[in-house]
């Protein structure tokens, strides 16, 4: 896991550490590993959420409305690779079910 990312979220007042996170062996944090499309979304959202926060504060108090256009581009490409992401681990897993059943079904027959 990318801990500087965390660290950057840990500050942030919404973040909430998702429940598939450990914090309880020596400050280390792990994941189920039946959790992974999770896990993959939730790093990913949270790295959205840093790139986000920190185009804001690079903005300043001085918002103009090009500013606006360009943060409005950014988070909307943000938003389409997470969409991405977001199908492929769904893809992912649906082909890794298909492939336990046929390996279920040969080894049973």
């Amino acid at each position: 896991m990318d801990f500087h990312w965390f660290l950057i979220a840990r500050h942030h007042r919404s973040f909430k550490l998702p429940p598939f996170f450990d914090s309880s062996n020596s400050g280390n944090f792990c994941y189920n590993l039946g959790e992974e499309g999770v896990y993959i979304q939730y790093i990913n959202h949270l790295r959205i959420s840093c790139i986000s926060c920190g185009i804001m504060g690079s903005l300043g108090n001085k918002r103009s409305t090009e500013q606006h256009k360009v943060m409005g581009a950014i988070v909307e490409h943000l938003t389409n690779i997470t969409k991405e992401i977001q199908s492929a681990t769904l893809e992912i897993n649906e082909s890794t079910k298909e492939l336990h059943s046929s390996l279920n079904a040969f080894i049973n027959d």
